[in-house]
């Protein structure tokens, strides 16, 4: 059976330790991995037209951060895994939930203490709203250590 994993992301390499952790318990399961930046939207209707996730993206990952998912890998290209990269906008548990039903999810994995992403205003923590969804979640303690 295909395991969909929520692991939130702010795209620095310590937060790559949350995907080392979940490969390292992956088993013969076939995983995709939701790697998801929580962000608030702006209300500018002009922003909002000209709003591309790429680009977003594109302007979080840093060269550090992608030398290091690419090392993670190589390292365990033995396990069956596929990344996607999403964004979680909502205010609400219910939007939340609707995140959970429409990306497939079947459980997460969170830092024990969330990371917070100084380069960037209008992010946010989701572990309040994971912590009170119904998916299995497994909380991992995040060492100062960086993978690459």
């Amino acid at each position: 059976m295909k395991r969909t994993i929520f692991i939130p992301t702010d795209f620095s390499e310590a937060s790559l330790n949350l995907v080392e952790h979940t490969l390292l318990q992956a088993s013969e399961d076939e995983i995709e991995i939701v790697l998801t930046h929580c962000f608030y939207l702006t209300t500018s209707i002009t922003e909002l037209l000209f709003f591309d996730k790429d680009e977003l993206f594109h302007s979080l990952k840093s060269h550090h951060f992608n030398a290091a998912l690419k090392t993670l890998r190589q390292k365990y290209q033995q396990v069956k895994v596929e990344f996607r990269w999403e964004i979680f906008t909502g205010f609400t548990q219910a939007a939340f939930r609707n995140f959970i039903s429409g990306n497939r999810i079947t459980e997460a994995v969170i830092p024990q203490r969330y990371f917070r992403l100084t380069r960037t205003l209008g992010n946010f923590d989701p572990t309040p709203y994971v912590r009170r969804s119904r998916l299995p979640v497994t909380v991992v303690a995040l060492d100062a250590t960086l993978i690459a």
